[in-house]
């Protein structure tokens, strides 16, 4: 299956929070339960990692979380096929303006990985500082 594009746009000083729910073609949820997610943005293709958000924090440091087990404040949770991107407002002040190239990979507890989506990732420059 190829990856479904989309494009976010974050604004530089805000909080970037966006729920991702997994669906088959028939639009039936998948269950992520034992699954790891990570999303990488970058400038252009090969650049500098700019923004990563992981599930398990053994996957890397990150400047953001993919969330996939919803804790008490959260209403998200992978058994319902929810990934929460979430970054604080205090790490999106420090994004470069622009547009961006992201993708949103999950892997399976056997270790399949499959790219959910990919597209532009417009961080639009904050003026009240």
């Amino acid at each position: 299956m190829s990856a479904g594009k989309y494009n976010f746009t974050c604004e530089q000083g805000a909080t970037f929070d966006r729920t991702i729910t997994y669906r088959d073609g028939e639009g039936a949820i998948i269950p992520l339960d034992g699954y790891r997610a990570r999303m990488h943005v970058r400038e252009y293709t090969g650049g500098d990692l700019i923004v990563a958000l992981y599930s398990d924090i053994s996957q890397g440091s990150s400047n953001g979380y993919a969330i996939l087990n919803g804790s008490s404040e959260l209403t998200e949770d992978g058994a319902n096929g929810n990934i929460r991107l979430l970054i604080s407002a205090a790490n999106t002040a420090n994004l470069i303006s622009g547009s961006l190239k992201y993708d949103l990979e999950i892997e399976s507890p056997t270790g399949v990985v499959v790219r959910l989506i990919e597209g532009k990732f417009n961080v639009v420059p904050e003026i009240t500082r």
